[in-house]
């Protein structure tokens, strides 16, 4: 059973339809604003969780849909809310691990969006999935993906506030919403970087945000 199949009924409480505090007081703003046109295109979320984005972004986007919407997480459990409370119209909902491999032609979708994802998962997992997301995408398409801030992991590494992912080793914890512990992996924004570009993306930076392009 996939962690958040353990913990869904207890991240959905604690989410909701805004995805938590930090997404509901900034996140959400600048991903809408940094989300590419998506009228008429094809676009897969990764690790939508209880699907409250793609709900969000067809309540922002009403009237400039996307051709075909895949929504997709690792656990059966978070997908099953995500379709039965947010329902999102012609969607496609597919569990699938955001580590890959993607069930997915080449150069098949526009926009691949991944939010605070890749954090959770090791150096090869992340290789595999950068690579399966660029794989999938069209020449010109956009990764829109977030992860915690390395500083703030440090800060809360330095306040005692990690601890070990039981039965992983190199793998950590942190607190989550309410009472909740989620994993973690610690990671430089350049490890980030060299990654990406090992993938073949390029980005463009901004103050509170960086868009990265096939």
């Amino acid at each position: 059973m996939a962690f958040y199949d353990r913990i869904a009924l207890q991240w959905e409480a604690a989410t909701g339809d805004a995805g938590g505090a930090l997404k509901r007081n900034l996140l959400n703003e600048v991903l809408l604003r940094r989300l590419v046109e998506v009228r008429g295109g094809w676009v897969l979320e990764l690790g939508a969780g209880n699907g409250y984005f793609a709900a969000l972004l067809a309540r922002h986007r009403r009237g400039r849909r996307p051709a075909r919407m895949v929504i997709s997480d690792v656990s059966a459990a978070l997908l099953e809310i995500a379709r039965t409370e947010r329902p999102v119209v012609d969607a496609e909902y597919l569990c699938l691990n955001g580590a890959g491999p993607y069930p997915f032609e080449p150069v098949t979708f526009d926009v691949v969006l991944a939010t605070m994802v890749f954090q959770e998962i090791g150096d090869e997992e992340l290789v595999r999935a950068l690579g399966e997301c660029g794989r999938v995408l069209k020449p010109g398409g956009q990764l829109l993906m977030t992860v915690l801030h390395p500083r703030f992991v440090h800060s809360l590494d330095r306040r005692g506030e990690l601890a070990p992912a039981p039965g992983a080793r190199g793998r950590w914890t942190m607190p989550g919403p309410g009472s909740l512990r989620l994993p973690i992996v610690i990671r430089e924004s350049s490890e980030y970087e060299r990654l990406l570009a090992v993938a073949g993306f390029s980005w463009a930076r901004s103050p509170r945000m960086t868009a990265f392009a096939r």
